[in-house]
């Protein structure tokens, strides 16, 4: 890793800093079984493939068809099936859980990145003053 990085990120972090992205990571870690679960509720209210309401069916049956509705439908009508309901909440559990995080953390990366940035032009400005040290006594040496 770039040691000016790792300075940047020495730099820039404080205890709040930190607690912010804790505190993002701790929303995040809610928001997808949230998300996940109103989903499925959502779901559960319509009928299952068969025509049955999903409300009238319990245990596995019920969520079953509810996984399969949110797949599509059953895979025997050209739907997705269980197997799709589940991937469906998942991936969207994931991309709130990194929407949540993201947006909490965005401004500690946003600070890292700026003086990051700054150390970079820093070094530049010191690799040109030195090159043009060494030119100055090639000159004056000649």
């Amino acid at each position: 890793m770039d040691n000016r990085l790792l300075r940047a990120i020495n730099d820039v972090l404080t205890e709040r800093d930190l607690a912010a992205v804790a505190h993002g990571g701790i929303a995040a870690a809610k928001a997808g079984p949230e998300l996940k679960k109103l989903m499925f509720d959502e779901a559960a209210k319509g009928a299952a493939s068969t025509g049955k309401m999903i409300s009238d069916l319990s245990g596995a049956a019920a969520m079953k068809a509810t996984l399969a509705k949110l797949g599509g439908g059953a895979k025997s009508m050209g739907g997705g099936g269980q197997a799709r309901g589940e991937a469906i909440l998942s991936r969207s559990a994931l991309a709130i859980q990194l929407t949540v995080f993201g947006i909490t953390a965005a401004p500690t990366i946003v600070k890292i990145t700026r003086r990051y940035s700054e150390l970079v032009r820093e070094d530049r400005i010191a690799v040109r003053e030195a090159e043009a040290a060494v030119v100055a006594a090639a000159e004056e040496q000649v």
